[in-house]
């Protein structure tokens, strides 16, 4: 029953779209490319202004643009910085593995029993193996510096221990640094 389980939520997982990154849309065939058989439709020409009227012009009274084509200005600061490319919060499911380091030593018995022995974290929990499945989801929000550092701040939800019939849930919370997009370093608390 645990395999069919393991199984069945191993493959629900991989069968899932990726929220973290989403794929670009395809673009309109039809607002590139006429149909076979046709001419291209010809360019239509927009009215020239009047150059005295342009120069007439304040940033008060300029026309506001409009259509498809109009895309809105960013303001550029004294700096020259303009907003970032790319998506600042990213999230989705995350599947992993954990291994619980000396599980059943003696020298670790952290842990007491209902009677009030001490007694290693295998055993208070029944855990048959070290080695247990993670399954969770995360959330990751950057925070854009204007060069190469910026900062990060995850938080990610897991459950352990499904495998061996074993309910292990867990929460995290960490701020750390990104440096230039490649390398990140991070602290936080778990629960």
């Amino acid at each position: 029953m645990k395999t069919v389980l393991t199984a069945a939520v191993l493959t629900m997982t991989l069968a899932t779209p990726v929220f973290a990154q989403p794929a670009e849309p395809a673009p309109n065939p039809a607002d590139c490319c006429p149909p076979l058989g046709q001419a291209p439709a010809a360019p239509q020409l927009q009215p020239q202004p009047d150059p005295q009227q342009v120069a007439a012009l304040t940033p008060d009274t300029q026309p506001a643009l409009t259509g498809p084509s109009a895309a809105p200005i960013e303001p550029i600061d004294d700096e020259g910085w303009r907003r970032p490319v790319g998506r600042r919060f990213l999230h989705g499911f995350r599947i992993g593995w954990t291994y619980l380091f000396k599980m059943n030593d003696s020298m670790y018995k952290t842990r007491t029993d209902e009677a009030g022995n001490p007694v290693t974290i295998g055993e208070k929990y029944g855990l048959k193996s070290p080695n247990m499945m993670l399954l969770g989801y995360e959330g990751f929000y950057r925070i854009i510096g204007h060069s190469w550092l910026n900062v990060l701040l995850v938080g990610n939800v897991s459950v352990a221990g499904l495998e061996q019939s074993k309910f292990i849930p867990a929460a995290s919370g960490l701020i750390g640094f990104e440096f230039d997009r490649s390398f990140q370093v991070g602290v936080g608390v778990n629960l």
